[in-house]
C-alpha cells in the first residue's frame, strides 16, 4: 500500500463507468529530490506504447524548480509504479530555444505535454516512425510547442533525432 502523495499520477480501472477499482499509484517521479529537499511533483501525464515499451511524458517538478521539466519515462510493466525509469528531460537535449523567447525547455515555461505518433504518410522516411510531443508554453502564452523525434531514447540528441519545429513547419489550423 502506498502513502498518498500530492501531485503524483494515480489510476482507477472500469469496464462500465459505473463501478471503479481502488485508486492506485500509477507514476511517481518524486524519487528525485529537488535542491531544497522538497519532494518532486509530477502532473499532466500522457502514455503511449511503442513496441513492448510504454513511454510517459509528464510535467515534472513545480514551476520554481530549476531542475524539472517535461520528463519522459519508460517501463515494460504499465501498472507497476516502481518500474518507471527516467529516459530524459527535454531541457537536457540542448535544443536551441533562442527563437522561442524562453530560456530552456523546462518547467518554468512548459506544461501539459502530449505524445503521439505521426501518421505513416507524414514520416520523412517511410521506414522510420516519427513521434511528436507538444507542450503548452503557458508562461509566455504562446500556445503549444511542437517537438518531433525519431528516437525517444536519443538522450543526448547525438543522433540528431530531436527537433523543435519552426512556425513555418507546422500549423494547428490544418
Amino acid at each position: 500500500k502506498h502513502k498518498a502523495k500530492p501531485n503524483a499520477i494515480y489510476y482507477v480501472a472500469t469496464k462500465d463507468f459505473e463501478t471503479f477499482s481502488e485508486t492506485k499509484l500509477f507514476i511517481d517521479c518524486q524519487t528525485d529530490e529537488s535542491a531544497d529537499g522538497k519532494p518532486r511533483e509530477i502532473i499532466d501525464t500522457t502514455v503511449m506504447k511503442i513496441g513492448d515499451t510504454y513511454y510517459s511524458v509528464s510535467k515534472d517538478g513545480d514551476n520554481a524548480e530549476a531542475n524539472g521539466g517535461i520528463r519522459i519515462l519508460k517501463t515494460k510493466n504499465l501498472l507497476d509504479c516502481q518500474s518507471w525509469e527516467k529516459v530524459l528531460d527535454l531541457d537536457e537535449l540542448g535544443l536551441d530555444v533562442t527563437e522561442l523567447g524562453i530560456d530552456a525547455l523546462d518547467n518554468r515555461f512548459l506544461e501539459g505535454p502530449e505524445i503521439f505518433q505521426f501518421n505513416k504518410k507524414d514520416w520523412h522516411n517511410p521506414n522510420v516512425p516519427e513521434y511528436g510531443i507538444i507542450a503548452d508554453q503557458y508562461a509566455i502564452g504562446a500556445g503549444y510547442l511542437p517537438i518531433v523525434t525519431t528516437d525517444l531514447e536519443d538522450v543526448t540528441n547525438a543522433k540528431n533525432s530531436w527537433k523543435i519545429l519552426s512556425k513555418e513547419e507546422y500549423s494547428f489550423d490544418r
